[in-house]
């Protein structure tokens, strides 16, 4: 896409002719071919530069939504679902859109290389790509939500105590549950699948899933934290109502012995007042 510098775009072009339902220049008055790299407009065309134009000049794209333009183009990476750096998933996230949209276009048995009459469409791409933004956009506004969340993090919340316990919890929860995944054993399955049907089990800090485990999607990962975040605030509050209701329980047997004692001596005052020779121990046993 070009406005004033080139960022990711793949188009699909394979008829002559202006892209169907595009004005003859793109919006707001743009010339697309001005600042735009000559080596970027011999390699893709003016065509489609002036294509790709239209995606970054038009205001109703979604945040994190790819917006495919029927069968003829789809925006992918940062042009897609540009972030703030602080998780540094961007390139990551990127490629991640690559594999996933050869994956359907395979899956959907897209052929590159089949002729489109004029004026047609290639309704088996257009499904594949309307299919992967609609699949696809839930993934990329997690990690954008994930990428701003860990700034705050970053900024503030590691200095909090709360912060510390949880991550100690989490190393700790992480260290007891199973490892049955390894990096190198789902390479072949991320080769043919988007991700694994399987949800992932045990117990797995959130930097882990983002960062470590391509095999988990960016929304699985938020879902995954949120769940646990929660098991551990359910957690909190079970451990501090069993440590409330065992204080209540010590102060109330530790006033049991005082009662009682207190009763004893009730009960020898009133003895003794009822058959002393004084009045004295009488009027106290009657206070009591």
């Amino acid at each position: 896409m070009v406005s004033g510098k080139f960022s990711r775009c793949l188009a699909s072009d394979r008829r002559g002719g202006a892209p169907r339902g595009l004005p003859s220049k793109p919006a707001r008055g743009a010339d697309v071919n001005q600042g735009a790299p000559p080596l970027a407009l011999f390699h893709i065309g003016a065509e489609t530069a002036r294509l790709c134009a239209f995606f970054s000049l038009t205001s109703w794209r979604r945040a994190g939504e790819a917006l495919p333009l029927q069968d003829r183009a789809i925006l992918l990476g940062d042009a897609a679902h540009a972030m703030v750096p602080f998780y540094g998933q961007g390139l990551n996230c990127g490629l991640e859109d690559v594999r996933v949209l050869d994956i359907l276009l395979r899956t959907a048995n897209v052929d590159p290389t089949s002729p489109v009459p004029e004026g047609g469409e290639d309704s088996r791409l257009a499904g594949v790509l309307a299919q992967y933004s609609e699949t696809r956009h839930e993934d990329l506004v997690a990690i954008s939500d994930l990428a701003m969340n860990n700034y705050i993090e970053m900024r503030h919340s590691v200095t909090t105590p709360a912060y510390r316990i949880r991550k100690a919890l989490d190393g700790i929860l992480y260290f007891f549950s199973p490892k049955q995944t390894i990096a190198s054993s789902i390479i072949p399955t991320l080769a043919n699948e988007t991700f694994p049907a399987t949800a992932p089990t045990g117990w797995l800090p959130l930097y882990n899933m983002v960062t470590f485990r391509p095999d988990i999607s960016y929304s699985t990962a938020q879902r995954k934290f949120s769940r646990q975040t929660r098991i551990l605030e359910l957690s909190g509050w079970l451990a501090a109502a069993t440590v409330g209701a065992a204080v209540v329980g010590i102060t109330s047997r530790s006033r049991e012995p005082r009662m009682r004692d207190h009763g004893d001596l009730l009960y020898n005052a009133r003895a003794w007042g009822a058959s002393g020779p004084g009045w004295t121990f009488c009027g106290i046993a009657d206070n009591f």
